[in-house]
């Protein structure tokens, strides 16, 4: 049973931040279809990886602070990561890139710390 509940909010959180991240890149004026779905589909794949990377830490440490270091990491790579992708393949050229993959991430990742601990 915990094994279904852990897959129906990795979905959940995959569905969230797709959604949020398009209504952010639709607020900084990304309009090119191709845009949306290569922000959607890198989201599929930083999403997926992060968040089944942190349930597995989440079960392996039990400290607070050593988990919150390897989510403040691994969001900065996710970041890094997306910003190379966008480099490559978005049309979208009203802000740098890595600055554009640091808004949509971090609004995100700020609105999923709220939808969970409040």
């Amino acid at each position: 049973m915990i094994i279904i509940h852990n897959v129906i909010s990795l979905y959940q959180a995959l569905v969230f931040t797709i959604l949020i991240e398009i209504t952010v890149a639709t607020l900084l004026k990304v309009k090119n279809k191709g845009d949306i779905l290569n922000i959607t589909f890198i989201n599929i794949i930083t999403n997926s990886t992060l968040n089944s990377f942190l349930l597995i830490i989440n079960f392996i440490f039990d400290i607070t602070i050593i988990i919150w270091l390897i989510v403040i990491v691994s969001e900065l790579i996710v970041v890094l990561v997306e910003y190379k992708y966008f480099q490559k393949v978005l049309i979208y050229n009203c802000i740098n890139k890595l600055l554009f993959s640091f808004i949509v991430n971090c609004s995100s990742f700020s609105i999923g710390l709220i939808i969970t601990y409040f």
